[in-house]
């Protein structure tokens, strides 16, 4: 059973209890492709739209899924992460009241540090690098903005 343990000033947080996915499943490129965590759209996606449309859309909407959690990522490990508090928000856009700036973080999985950075401003959401839960990704989103591309 996964468990976490977040410190009182909110700047660190370890979890334990995560099972190792096996080494050859990591190994073989269809699965990376798959979801092993959310195979099937949760009702909230697309909820007025036909199973099958959702069921496709859903795995367009998240491509290589495995392979950011599992293969590059370590949604299987167990680790501390310290960084900007609190350490379990990615960006400060998740954060009701329109806060801005950067957030970082670093996960510590033995001897490897594995970064994360954010950065949410009035047009502009960022970030790169392992997420605080070991997923690895990256964004990029103009918000809220007139520019004009051509």
């Amino acid at each position: 059973m996964e468990t976490w343990v977040v410190s009182t000033d909110q700047r660190t947080a370890t979890v334990t209890g995560r099972a190792l996915q096996p080494w050859y499943k990591k190994i073989n490129p269809i699965w990376w492709l798959k979801n092993s965590n959310e195979p099937w759209p949760p009702d909230w996606y697309l909820s007025g739209q036909a199973y099958w449309k959702r069921t496709i859309y859903w795995y367009l909407r998240n491509p290589l899924e495995n392979f950011s959690n599992y293969v590059v990522g370590v949604v299987d490990r167990n680790y501390t992460v310290t960084g900007t508090s609190p350490v379990t928000l990615t960006a400060w856009n998740d954060l009701p009241g329109g806060r801005t700036g950067w957030k970082y973080s670093v996960i510590a999985l033995s001897w490897l540090r594995l970064p994360f950075v954010s950065y949410t401003g009035k047009h502009l959401l960022f970030y790169a690098g392992w997420q605080y839960g070991g997923f690895f990704g990256l964004k990029l989103n103009i918000l809220n903005s007139n520019i004009q591309w051509f």
